[in-house]
């Protein structure tokens, strides 16, 4: 498992969370080893813009390749609602763009208990692509009574 940590998460670190420090930063030693992956893109779709996991959707959304990705993001009409007041100013750092960004949130849904894709963190302004089979939530195995 990785985390984004403190200190890295502005530059696009990813860190093992047994690595995390308890500042929440990523042990510097193994960082200047050059163990840590930067503006990792792995298991994430250059066309959908989408992540299988939040960590590395956060890093590959920081990635200099991507801020025409950052500004479609921050118009997308999912988070109108956090481009008011504070929230706007706050969503300036690239980094709670990406944060938040990358969430999953209700275009990542059908039927509200399952995913539409496998990917369904994305730092893209448009919601992941339905796959033919929708993924299964966390919640998936209660029955209703």
């Amino acid at each position: 498992a990785f985390a984004v940590a403190a200190w890295a998460k502005r530059v696009g670190f990813l860190c093992p969370t047994d690595a995390v420090n308890m500042n929440g930063c990523c042990d510097s030693s193994i960082q200047k080893a050059g163990e840590f992956p930067r503006y990792t893109c792995e298991n994430c779709d250059g066309t959908s813009k989408c992540c299988s996991a939040y960590e590395q959707c956060v890093s590959c959304c920081l990635s200099p390749d991507t801020a025409a990705d950052r500004e479609a993001l921050f118009d997308a009409p999912r988070l109108r609602r956090f481009r008011r007041g504070l929230a706007a100013a706050q969503l300036r750092s690239a980094f709670a763009l990406c944060e938040l960004g990358c969430r999953s949130h209700a275009a990542s849904v059908v039927h509200e208990n399952a995913y539409r894709s496998a990917l369904h963190h994305c730092y893209g302004s448009d919601p992941p692509p339905l796959d033919d089979a929708p993924q299964r939530g966390v919640y998936a195995f209660i029955k209703p009574v």
